[in-house]
């Protein structure tokens, strides 16, 4: 009956009408389960989405009934017009929806036991590497966005069909399109009749953009490439008789009614369109790359804009994918400015549900389980200091999701596996050291230089990736150990190998990875230096040479040294012209006259100065005075000096110090002591093999000890900033957590490979055996030096060993819910502080191995730090929502003289009377 009456058409039209998501999502869902559970309603999945393409069909042809009207839109007309885009993006908000439930519903009838994962791959997480088309099971979070940006290329199927997405780098917007749009698409989604339409992804159309498609338009025609390249670099504005042409050969190879065909347009996707602006020639090739530019750029307006075919639509659909800081170079185009006054489509930041649903969904579709909490912590550690999340953290998140999963425990994605990828900020470098650390010594050196040919310096002075050939990285460099370096990087997702291509996976790889940008640092001062002396040379032939142009000194002794490089490297700094070889010889050339009059002038100087020797009496007087403000002018200039060197401390406190030495009486002499003083920076240790994790004092304050991401732990004598011997090694993963004991002789570390060792602070050696548990996050030394108390993430306990014999001191400590974080002992050793995820701070008796009282709780998440305060009355803790709370753990008379202190006086009897009347007097404060 239901059928008979429509009645799920009726709900559905309900739905869309009210504008309601939240009642769109629970209709789709009660319907499908309604369709799950009960076999005789197994017709409502297809009425439902046979509803929704009638809604959306009709949507679509209103909308552009309205749209035709143009300068003639009132405004209530234009009110219409929003309101038909809103419910066309709700009606395929739904339709995806609907699509993903039946993915769903297939395969778990398909596999029993499988009911609930859709995803039949390996890993659902895609690290820093695009989610392509086939990853559309697992691509999640951005459903809104799918069906808003489907909704409007729907508006330009009756007219020019050129549409720019645009976003900051990191915001998903080469996933967005490959996996969100283009299955949509395939779905019918966009209409009906594009669901059998051609749609290709060209992707970062460097080098020859022209080239690129006529080789695709040529595949899809099945013509000759050189002809369709002759054909668009003569006539670009002629490419949509292409297209069309390309368009319908497609459409009868794969046996299309003649309708269909005549009818079918090509859905075509730029990729990274903004590496048209950044390439790099030679100056010999410029002009013809600026006009294939061209030429490309007109290509695609003509095929987008241009009517043709039965039904005076363009041939194609082009959707051109731009980096945000980008927009302005496609506005120096007409035929690109042109479309951005339509609006381009902005791609923002993902709010917080839509990310938890980028972490959730591609979990829920391979079976996997997420520790409960687990989520919350990486979103607080993603949300930026304002509150919400910046568009570049969707590479970070992926990166750090995929490598908990590489950490899993069974099909559990755990709070251990987050640990060991450093947080979310550390996770791309973590998978990049890792990656590197597994790597020989010999490899290691092939891999920087597989980086070095992987990237490449803008125009605009920008790192970015360059892809390059297998073979040219296999030149005269052995193919096995190439290739080995490519494997290692490729399968942590980091370098993507596609046929004999290869490329870096993501932007995020330049930046968050500090061993590769300080292999590349050099690289950016070189590249600046190029085009220095490039866009000099060409000021100097516009100034019809003139001398005064040239380098000279130290830019040209620069240039001279680096031309060697520049040579050598051809990929990344094109051949110089005639013109710039031109400037370079002149120059030298004027710097070698130059120093042939310097000697001549030399000769003369000489005798002028015995002449000068006579009248040096003289000066004798006058030079005292000079000396005093020459002494002023001194201190003055190494004060500045000082201000500059800040990035050096202890340079920049010698330099303020010699400042005062020689004018004592300048009060800027006197505040740049002042300021150096009260300043956190006491100087930078040099050489730290990457990010630091932990870091201890010990007593006296002379070692400092450093554990990071090599693995090691190393020492430094604070005196001279130099490391004390080798580093230590022995741990397996990183070191996160250190103490002294109080007499400095000996030093903890723990590692979240799951072992605590101990080491003597003189000799770098290991003492004892390695204390083994669970994966410990903090350890603390008693005050007399006898115990260690270890903290434990995994079972959310405090244990004390020790030291001598290397063995456990009584039953652990427990009571906290989750895993704890920081461990304190009190300074006269009889109280044991931990604090842990459950938000609560618990003391113990440290003999007793019991809780003192009730815990203290206040904090709103995790605690992640406590302290105690030298006396022992304060404790301090500190939290994950940016908060730190002090607890007075005094005993009540001291309480009572602390608080006594504060008016320094005692209460008078008169006093007493007047607030106690009728009590007897007891003296208070006395």
């Amino acid at each position: 009956m239901l059928r008979d009456i429509g009645a799920v058409g009726v709900a559905v039209e309900a739905a869309i009408e009210s504008g309601d998501r939240r009642l769109q999502e629970a209709l789709a869902a009660g319907l499908a389960r309604l369709g799950e559970e009960f076999g005789e309603f197994g017709f409502v999945l297809a009425e439902v989405r046979g509803q929704l393409g009638v809604i959306r069909e009709g949507i679509d042809r209103q909308g552009d009934r309205l749209r035709r009207q143009g300068a003639e839109l009132h405004a209530e007309l234009r009110v219409a017009v929003d309101l038909g885009y809103r419910q066309a993006t709700d009606t395929r908000l739904l339709l995806e929806q609907v699509a993903a439930i039946e993915r769903r519903t297939r395969t778990g009838s398909a596999s029993p036991g499988e009911t609930g994962r859709s995803w039949s791959g390996e890993c659902p997480y895609r690290g820093l590497v695009a989610f392509s088309e086939a990853d559309a099971g697992v691509f999640y979070g951005r459903e809104v966005v799918t069906a808003q940006l489907v909704a409007r290329l729907a508006q330009r199927l009756t007219g020019p069909g050129l549409l720019v997405v645009t976003g900051a780098s990191g915001a998903g917007k080469s996933s967005l399109l490959r996996a969100g749009v283009m299955p949509a698409i395939g779905r019918g989604e966009l209409s009906e009749q594009a669901r059998d339409w051609p749609r290709h992804v060209l992707d970062r159309p460097t080098g020859a953009p022209l080239s690129r498609l006529a080789t695709f338009l040529a595949g899809l025609a099945a013509l000759e490439a050189p002809a369709v390249l002759r054909s668009l670099t003569e006539q670009p504005g002629q490419a949509h008789l292409l297209v069309r042409q390309a368009v319908e050969a497609d459409a009868r190879r794969r046996g299309l009614p003649e309708p269909s065909a005549a009818g079918s347009r090509l859905v075509l996707v730029v990729d990274q369109f903004e590496e048209i602006f950044t390439l790099d020639v030679p100056e010999d090739e410029r002009e013809r790359a600026m006009a294939e530019r061209a030429a490309f750029i007109t290509a695609l307006h003509a095929a987008a804009s241009v009517a043709i075919g039965p039904d005076d639509a363009p041939a194609a659909l082009v959707v051109l994918v731009v980096r945000g800081d980008f927009i302005d170079r496609c506005a120096e185009h007409p035929r690109l400015a042109a479309v951005l006054q339509d609006g381009p489509f902005v791609l923002g930041p993902m709010p917080g549900s839509d990310l938890r649903r980028a972490i959730t969904g591609p979990a829920d579709a391979a079976g996997l389980d997420i520790e409960p909490g687990l989520i919350d912590t990486i979103l607080n550690e993603l949300r930026s200091p304002a509150g919400g999340y910046e568009a570049g953290v969707l590479p970070l998140l992926s990166q750090t999701m995929l490598t908990i999963w590489e950490h899993r425990e069974d099909n559990r994605l755990t709070s251990r596996g987050y640990a060991l990828t450093g947080g979310v900020t550390q996770a791309v470098a973590t998978s990049a050291e890792a990656a590197y650390a597994d790597l020989t010594p010999g490899r290691q050196a092939l891999a920087r230089l597989v980086f070095h040919q992987l990237t490449a310096v803008s125009t605009e002075g920008r790192l970015t990736r360059r892809a390059t050939s297998r073979q040219a990285l296999h030149a005269g460099r052995g193919e096995d150990g190439i290739d080995h370096v490519l494997d290692t990087f490729a399968a942590r997702r980091l370098i993507v190998v596609d046929g004999a291509s290869v490329q870096i996976a993501h932007d995020v790889l330049l930046h968050a990875w500090p061993r590769l940008y300080g292999w590349l640092e050099a690289d950016l001062t070189g590249h600046a230096l190029y085009h220095q002396f490039v866009e000099a040379a060409q000021e100097w032939e516009e100034h019809e040479r003139s001398p005064s142009f040239l380098f000279r000194g130290e830019r040209l002794s620069a240039v001279q040294h680096a031309q060697a490089r520049w040579q050598a490297d051809p990929g990344r700094y094109p051949a110089l012209s005639a013109a710039s070889r031109a400037f370079l010889d002149a120059g030298v050339r004027a710097q070698t006259s130059g120093r042939r009059r310097q000697r001549a002038t030399l000769v003369t100087l000489t005798a002028l100065l015995v002449a000068a020797v006579v009248f040096a009496g003289v000066a004798l007087r006058s030079s005292i005075a000079a000396g005093e403000e020459r002494d002023q002018a001194l201190a003055g200039y190494l004060i500045s000096r000082s201000e500059l060197a800040a990035a050096d401390p202890a340079f920049s406190a010698l330099l303020a110090a010699a400042a005062w030495r020689i004018a004592p009486d300048r009060a800027d002499a006197r505040a740049r002591l002042t300021e150096i003083l009260r300043g956190s920076e006491r100087g930078i240790l040099p050489d730290l093999a990457g990010p630091i994790w932990a870091v201890a004092f010990s007593a006296d304050g002379k070692t400092l000890a450093t554990g990071g991401y090599d693995r090691t732990v190393r020492l430094w004598d604070l005196s001279t900033g130099g490391p004390l011997g080798e580093p230590l090694t022995g741990h397996t993963s990183i070191a996160d957590s250190m103490a002294f004991s109080p007499d400095g002789k000996t030093l903890a570390t723990g590692s979240i490979e799951g072992a605590v060792r101990l080491w003597d602070v003189s000799t770098g050696r290991p003492l004892g055996e390695v204390l083994t548990g669970d994966t410990p996050s903090s350890v603390a030394f008693s005050p007399d030096g006898k115990n260690l108390a270890i903290a434990y993430n995994d079972d959310g306990t405090v244990r004390l060993w020790d030291i001598s014999t290397g063995r456990r001191l009584g039953k652990p400590f427990t009571g906290h819910s989750g895993p704890i974080r920081s461990v304190a002992f009190s300074p006269d050793g009889s109280t044991l502080a931990s604090a842990g995820d459950d938000g609560t701070v618990r003391l113990w008796g440290a003999a007793e191995h019991r809780p003192l009282g009730d815990p203290l709780t206040g904090h709103t998440g995790p605690v992640w730090s406590v302290a105690f305060s030298p006396d022992g009355n304060t404790l301090a803790t500190g939290n994950n929502d940016g908060t730190v709370q002090l607890w007075n753990l005094a005993p009540p008379s001291d309480l009572y003289a602390a608080v006594c202190a504060i008016p320094g006086r005692a209460l008078t009897r008169e006093e007493w009377e007047e607030h106690a009347p009728g009590q007897r007097f007891r003296p208070v404060c006395s």
